[in-house]
């Protein structure tokens, strides 16, 4: 059990440690850097950091919490018109406070997310290449399977190092070169 004169040091070195970083909470990790006895110690004499927040009157912290779906909605909403377009998941971990994964949670994927919102489902970004020449080549869109910001798959292939068919000339360039032992397969 901890005794009076113990707890009133602890907790003024809990709010000390909050007043000097201008917060009205503190995680362990803050508290372990900036505090003159241990976080651990702390949390064992309180029985929990935040039993031992509230002691010290400071504000728990809830990074656990469930979100509300109004507070989802709205952040989604913010970053859709910020960006002018449905966004991305990497967009949207770039441009939102919550992360991807939060939707992911709720939703199933980001495909639903966008969906739910919006009321469609995330239409996929025609794919196309350029010629030597530098005119854009719209390559079949049956050919490719999964596009992200920066990267198209073509269908599963499993060929050697090749995991999914060519969507583009250096593709198939790629597929003839025997990548294993830095020769050309010929025939």
């Amino acid at each position: 059990m901890i005794d009076d004169s113990e707890r009133a040091n602890l907790i003024s070195e809990l709010r000390r440690v909050a007043e000097n970083l201008g917060q009205d909470t503190i995680s362990r990790r803050q508290f372990a850097y900036h505090g003159r006895v241990s976080a651990g110690l702390v949390e064992r004499r309180f029985g929990t950091w935040k039993k031992a927040l509230e002691a010290a009157g400071l504000q728990a912290n809830d990074r656990f919490k469930k979100l509300a779906e109004v507070d989802l909605e709205a952040e989604f909403r913010r970053v859709h018109a910020k960006l002018g377009t449905a966004p991305t998941r990497n967009e949207f971990a770039i441009e939102s406070s919550y992360s991807p994964t939060v939707y992911d949670k709720r939703y199933g994927t980001w495909s639903k997310t966008v969906g739910h919102y919006l009321g469609e489902q995330a239409k996929p970004v025609p794919s196309t290449a350029v010629d030597p020449v530098g005119s854009p080549l719209p390559w079949p869109e049956s050919t490719v399977v999964e596009r992200t910001a920066k990267r198209m798959f073509g269908a599963p292939l499993n060929f050697r190092e090749l995991r999914h068919e060519p969507i583009d000339e250096q593709g198939v360039v790629y597929l003839f070169w025997n990548g294993c032992s830095g020769a050309w397969v010929l025939g």
